[in-house]
């Protein structure tokens, strides 16, 4: 066993190791982050030199002793800690109040005094970014406010206001209710007391009206004004005009001149095409309520030219005249030449867009050209004019004289042709006649003939059987001696009988062959004159007769020779 003295010793210097070789730490400090505070504010500190990672023990004592809160915190690697807003403060009791913390043994107070405060906030300044809005809208509220010791709070229609940039800012939504209405705000210090202010806005929910009688027609490259009665029950904020060429994909908007309710804005020449115009009109007043009016539709009047007369010789007088054209602008009235432009007059449009004048036909090639009217905001208008070497009045003269001449020789032509159709007719008659009487007279010739022949017949039989009868008679005893005498007469008469006949036969058959071959001839001629008789000429004519009538004589001539 050891003796109690080196016992004593052993513990004595272990204690000294352990305190010599113990991390030495700062000494635990606490800091309020105000000396003063008012009722209904809160407490908040910050602290250092407790150990890493220890529980921090919070007591708030009021003047008299009494633990009125209590809280912990841990503090972090390097001892320090923060509690914020742990306690709020009360009103009473008045003096100086302690809060004591409390981490491994150390303890740290600091201490504050409670200031009752009687005395308001004051509202500065209240601004509303809009103050006529429709029902509904949301209004941005800025309010700048004061207080002694310092505003906690700031509502707006019990909406509460943010601080930034030591003004108070939100939103509020607008009342229905058309109308002026009113917006309250309150300001409120930590102590309760408060400042009470308003501010009014108006909320408007009828758009304005628009009174404007359309515009339907407008004449080609000419500015249309249009014009529009704009009222609202509050103010007309905005007006535009919004307009396209028809067909367009979409509408130029410009913003109509206002002179008391009247409204005023131009579309453009260069919008009024012939395609037309479409163009509608748009208001809004100071709250945003709009009104926008239907399309409407403009007809564009296409700019014409009227040249009289149609056509006229070289060195002529020809007037003109144009409708739809720019007015007071300055034009030109042009005909294009094989590639070369000729001026032929020039001017200036009326105040309505009319065009006229006269010009001189150019000697140019005979033949239909295009003359164009153009002024200088490129309207054109084109029109066909006629260009020729002989007048027409001159012209109508003479085909009027030749018509004159032509009907003459149509009569002229046609009593000929009647003379002549008479005369043809006549020969013709005389003609048949004439055939007729050589053929009667040719039977005539033929029957006597036959009966001459017959008579001769009849005379050579009679003198024949006389002979035979007076040689029977007289030799009738020498009957057989005389038979080949009397047979051999009687064959020599036969055949004078046969030759008598066969001279006839002949005679005949040639006059009626001829006189065939001369009918067959007139016939023919006579075909040929009606069919050539609407395309002969007269003399041709003349002539065929006296051949016809030629054959006539000829056929008789025949006819009475046989």
């Amino acid at each position: 066993m050891k003796h109690p003295t080196t016992l004593f010793f052993t513990i004595t210097l272990l204690a000294a190791l352990t305190l010599t070789l113990a991390p030495a730490y700062a000494a635990l400090t606490i800091q309020l982050n105000k000396e003063t505070y008012s009722p209904g504010e809160f407490l908040t500190l910050t602290g250092s030199g407790a150990q890493p990672n220890t529980p921090v023990a919070i007591q708030v004592i009021d003047p008299t002793g009494e633990i009125r809160g209590v809280t912990q915190v841990m503090s972090d690697a390097n001892g320090a800690f923060t509690a914020t807003n742990f306690y709020k403060v009360p009103a009473a009791p008045t003096g100086t109040w302690t809060v004591k913390a409390t981490a491994a043994g150390q303890t740290a107070t600091d201490t504050f005094t409670i200031v009752v405060d009687t005395t308001p906030p004051t509202i500065t300044s209240i601004t509303l970014d809009k103050t006529i809005v429709k029902g509904g809208a949301t209004i941005t509220v800025t309010v700048e406010a004061t207080d002694n010791i310092g505003v906690a709070s700031v509502k707006a229609d019990n909406v509460a206001l943010t601080l930034a940039a030591g003004k108070w800012v939100g939103t509020v939504t607008a009342a229905q209710t058309e109308g002026v209405n009113t917006l309250t705000v309150v300001a409120s210090d930590a102590a309760g007391n408060t400042d009470t202010k308003t501010a009014t806005y108006r909320v408007d929910n009828t758009p304005p009206t628009i009174a404007h009688t359309p515009v339907t027609a407008a004449t080609i490259n000419t500015p249309i004004t249009i014009t529009a009665t704009i009222t609202d029950n509050v103010e007309v904020k905005s007006a535009t005009l919004n307009y396209r060429t028809k067909g367009a994909a979409d509408y130029t908007t410009i913003a109509m001149t206002a002179v008391g309710d009247t409204y005023t804005a131009t579309i453009p020449a260069t919008a009024v095409t012939r395609e037309g115009v479409e163009y509608y009109i748009q208001a809004a007043d100071t709250a945003t309520n709009e009104y926008k009016t239907p399309t409407y539709t403009v007809t564009v009047a296409v700019a014409t030219l009227k040249i009289t007369p149609e056509h006229a010789p070289p060195g002529a007088s020809a007037s003109y005249s144009g409708t739809n054209f720019t007015p007071n602008k300055k034009y030109t009235l042009t005909v294009d030449w094989d590639g070369i432009t000729v001026t032929l007059d020039s001017g200036t449009a009326t105040a309505a867009g009319t065009i006229s004048g006269t010009f001189k036909v150019p000697g140019l090639q005979s033949q239909v050209y295009t003359i164009v009217a153009k002024d200088e905001a490129g309207i054109t208008a084109t029109a066909k004019f006629g260009v020729e070497q002989v007048s027409t009045t001159e012209l109508a003269t003479k085909i009027d004289a030749l018509s004159t001449q032509l009907t003459n020789v149509e009569k002229t032509l046609s009593t000929k042709m009647d003379t002549l159709q008479t005369a043809i007719t006549k020969a013709i008659t005389d003609a048949q006649t004439a055939i007729t009487a050589a053929i009667s007279s040719a039977q005539t010739d033929i029957k006597a003939a036959i009966a001459t022949t017959q008579k001769a017949i009849t005379d050579a039989i009679a003198a024949s059987q006389k002979a035979v009868t007076d040689a029977v008679s007289a030799a009738q005893t020498a009957l057989a001696e005389s038979a080949k005498s009397v047979e051999d007469a009687v064959k020599a008469a036969q055949s004078d009988i046969k030759a008598a006949i066969s001279s006839a036969q002949t005679a005949l058959s040639g006059s009626i062959s001829e006189v065939k071959s001369s009918v067959d001839k007139l016939t023919d001629t006579v075909n040929n004159i009606n069919t050539g008789i609407a395309t002969t000429s007269t003399f041709t004519l003349i002539v065929t007769a006296l051949v016809v009538i030629t054959l006539v004589i000829e056929i008789v001539i025949l006819i009475r020779r046989r």
